[in-house]
């Protein structure tokens, strides 16, 4: 960790109310737990827990001259094994921390860990643009508009778990569109794309030669399996109990993509 002489007063306040939460902050028995494991004085402890919490960081780092404890118990309450339960509090959180430490010059890894920035931001759209990098991945690796059209409000709040139902239901929504079907998952694959007398609702290819025939099965193969492991999945499972890591969302996607461009160039028969 780079040594950080000072944090400003106002990012004391924001991580004050990040912690502080009335939903999803720490209680009060925590504040002081936390505070006291990391040897920071809780010297305010009867009021608010923003307060509560901002004075405790503030008086630390005066004492200090410098930000390396403050630090140190951010990435104590940042500490990956204590999400596993709710992974998507500490996406936002982690999140949230991001845009307010590029102020700093500063960011957190996904392993709750600070590193140093090249540069600082000096606005709010420096600070979304250093923060937010999941909509350069997204360009980078080419995901299909009919995609994102969908699932661009969870992707925003880095709700992976439905932006991959959403994806899910983007393909369903094209096959009927193009089909004018009336049915859902597994029944409306098989009526869409399963080859009778030689043709297909939909078909991504002339179907003439059997590696295009085969072709076309391994298609419907493919889209069966993308819909029971990931819309079934996520239909059903809690999302506290199916963890979708943002490596794994990006490669959903490019395989949602994928079948999005084979759709767009089916023939419907």
């Amino acid at each position: 960790m780079t040594h950080v002489k000072k944090l400003e007063q106002s990012t004391l306040e924001e991580l004050a109310k990040i912690f502080g939460d009335t939903e999803h902050g720490l209680t009060g028995s925590e504040i002081f737990q936390t505070l006291s494991n990391n040897n920071i004085a809780d010297i305010e402890p009867k009021t608010s827990k923003r307060h509560r919490l901002q004075a405790a960081l503030h008086s630390q780092q005066e004492q200090d001259g410098c930000a390396e404890k403050i630090l140190e118990y951010v990435e104590q309450l940042m500490e990956p094994r204590k999400y596993i339960q709710k992974t998507q509090v500490f996406h936002n959180r982690l999140q949230t921390i991001n845009k307010l430490m590029s102020f700093e010059g500063l960011k957190m890894e996904d392993d709750g860990k600070f590193s140093a920035r090249l540069s600082k931001a000096k606005t709010i759209s420096e600070a979304l643009i250093q923060a937010e990098q999941l909509d350069k991945k997204l360009i980078e690796r080419n995901i299909h508009d009919d995609i994102l059209k969908y699932c661009k409000e969870q992707l925003k709040e880095n709700n992976y778990f439905h932006a991959v139902l959403e994806a899910a239901k983007s393909i369903a929504e094209k096959i009927r569109t193009k089909t004018g079907l009336d049915k859902d998952g597994s029944k409306l694959i098989e009526d869409a794309f399963t080859i009778k007398d030689g043709k297909a609702k939909l078909a991504i290819n002339s179907l003439q030669t059997e590696t295009e025939r085969t072709e076309q099965k391994g298609f419907t193969f493919l889209l069966k399996g993308l819909f029971m492991m990931f819309r079934n999945t996520t239909s059903h499972a809690p999302q506290i109990e199916w963890e979708i890591k943002e490596s794994d969302l990006l490669d959903i996607l490019n395989l949602a993509s994928l079948i999005h461009r084979k759709l767009d160039e089916t023939d419907e028969n």
